[in-house]
């Protein structure tokens, strides 16, 4: 924000009175963000697995996100995808912020902040009711040996990353 009210002037553009509105995107997208990492860490702590699964969950997330497109350039009936993304939401609303002429479909507002609440409310429940089962499952699982805590894809790239491939220096260190 800062950044951009230094350049409006330097660049000789209007100052749009929307520009305003970014702390308020900013905030959603933080308390989605926020929340989406509170869920995601308690269901990764339950099932171990899962943290595997969450890379290519984000990968595949970021098509139906608006960040290379525009929603526009969709036909109405497939809107509805970007209506229940509530980073579709952030993306558009900076969008309209910064851009004069930029429309925004009130119906990314109408769909996504009741979604940003809900996962915010199931977000502090979840840190509510584990709070101590959290505590109590990593006490429960302490770390014997650097190596058994090291999983296969870590080790993987510890020994190509910064060992440069060489296997027996990563055994020697661990």
């Amino acid at each position: 924000l800062l950044l951009l009210i230094i350049l409006i002037p330097a660049f000789k553009l209007d100052f749009a009175y929307k520009i305003i509105f970014i702390p308020f995107i900013y905030l959603l997208q933080i308390i989605f963000s926020f929340s989406c990492s509170i869920i995601l860490a308690i269901i990764s702590l339950r099932k171990t697995d899962f943290f595997h699964i969450i890379p290519y969950i984000m990968n595949f997330g970021i098509w139906l996100t608006p960040v290379f497109y525009q929603i526009s350039l969709f036909p109405e009936k497939w809107r509805f995808f970007f209506y229940i993304n509530p980073i579709a939401l952030c993306i558009e609303g900076y969008r309209w912020c910064i851009f004069e002429y930029y429309p925004i479909d009130e119906k990314l507002l109408y769909y996504n902040l009741p979604i940003i609440v809900i996962f915010f409310i199931i977000a502090i429940s979840l840190i509510k009711k584990n709070e101590d089962d959290i505590s109590d499952v990593l006490k429960s699982q302490p770390i014997n040996s650097l190596r058994e805590a090291i999983g296969l894809n870590d080790k993987f790239i510890f020994i190509f990353e910064i060992f440069n491939g060489n296997q027996a220096e990563y055994n020697q260190a661990i």
